[in-house]
């Protein structure tokens, strides 16, 4: 193998575990930020839930 083919092969591999790294960080932080969401929508249900509970009792 000359060592052009070596330097290719090198930067083939390179390239693939930094595209790999990209996207599951993206997707990590995608993930986080979709918790994050859920978490205050369900927040918003649990007061909305209080309310009709204290609405209805009265």
């Amino acid at each position: 193998m000359s060592a052009e083919m070596v330097t290719l092969v090198l930067v083939g591999v390179g390239f693939v575990i930094i595209h790999g790294g990209m996207i599951f960080a993206g997707l990590a932080w995608f993930l986080r930020r979709m918790g994050d969401r859920f978490d205050k929508l369900d927040q918003r249900f649990d007061e909305l839930d209080c309310e009709l509970r204290t609405f209805s009792a009265e």
